[in-house]
């Protein structure tokens, strides 16, 4: 064979190989995508008035399993109501938490318990009280501290997670003053 033809052959080997690992399923390479969501209560310390808050979010998630530890990803749409003098407020911000954790086999195979911490800012899409347009007293973007523990339930074509997710705000959550948000939420995942 003459060297051109067994360089041609060899990057025609190489374009093959390469259509073959990008053809394996994203599961091999320990990458499962799904859907995250949660509610839960919070609280803002530094401030005036104390309501009771409640928040909800909802959204795709990505996790890339690297041995006993693991990197998340969420992309959610995360929404804090709370009433103050009979005044309803809705604040609703897009969120990207990414926590890296680490996992433990409680039952191998099929139960496991992870711990992990990580960043997570948040972008203000609208806020509104009493039916009014009021995003100009929040800030536009807020960053929070969240922590989790919870558990994952492997059920073979899926898996199932339950966990505990604290976020402290390291950033004010209003356009002015230094109030910050305390936030503890029951997140549920269901990952592919």
């Amino acid at each position: 064979m003459s060297t051109p033809r067994v360089a041609h052959t060899l990057a025609l080997a190489l374009v093959a190989a390469g259509l073959l690992l990008s053809a394996a399923p994203a599961a091999a390479f320990g990458l499962e995508w799904g859907i995250r969501g949660g509610i839960g209560s919070a609280v803002w310390a530094d401030s005036a008035i104390e309501p009771d808050a409640s928040p909800f979010t909802v959204g795709p998630a990505l996790r890339l399993g690297l041995g006993v530890i693991s990197v998340e990803a969420d992309a959610l749409w995360h929404r804090t109501t709370w009433q103050v003098q009979g005044t309803d407020t809705a604040v609703d911000r897009f969120a990207l938490p990414v926590l890296a954790k680490a996992e433990f086999p409680l039952v191998p195979g099929l139960i496991s318990f992870g711990v992990g911490a990580g960043l997570e800012p948040r972008w203000l899409l609208s806020a509104e009280a009493g039916g009014q347009d009021v995003s100009g007293s929040f800030a536009d973007q807020t960053l929070f501290l969240p922590v989790a523990a919870g558990l994952d339930l492997d059920l073979q074509v899926a898996t199932a997670n339950v966990e505990v997710r604290y976020a402290h705000q390291l950033e004010p959550e209003a356009a002015v003053g230094d109030t910050r948000k305390h936030e503890l939420m029951v997140m549920f995942g269901l990952f592919f």
